[in-house]
């Protein structure tokens, strides 16, 4: 299976919900099934408080507003993770991404096909 990098900072969409199912579930599900249910648009991380909310406590996901740059919504993870986007909720699922899987994550080239 053919792989690309992704940056999670730039993430969005259904290629966040993809990266987050892969972060939570690590590999309870293969690669093609998350990406099966990321394209039917199942996962929705990044747009439903109700799926995303539950991981908060268990990851130490704390929400902040960002001093330095007016109207941006941060998340991070004690010191050791933090990330500033237009959304509370896409800067938690970040996050999430990063403190399990890093800042690039391989992942399989179909993913790049996916859509907000």
């Amino acid at each position: 299976m053919k792989m690309i990098e992704v940056k999670v900072a730039e993430a969005t969409g259904r290629v966040l919900d993809y990266l987050v199912e892969r972060a939570i579930a690590g590999d309870e599900y293969s690669e093609e099934e998350t990406l099966q249910a990321a394209k039917a648009n199942t996962l929705r991380y990044s747009t439903d408080w109700g799926r995303t909310g539950r991981f908060l406590q268990p990851c130490d996901v704390e929400l902040f507003i960002q001093p330095t740059a007016k109207g941006r919504h941060g998340a991070g993870i004690r010191d050791k993770v933090r990330v500033c986007s237009d959304s509370y909720l896409v800067s938690a699922c970040r996050v999430i991404v990063i403190a399990k899987l890093g800042g690039v994550v391989p992942v399989p080239a179909g993913v790049a096909e996916l859509t907000s």
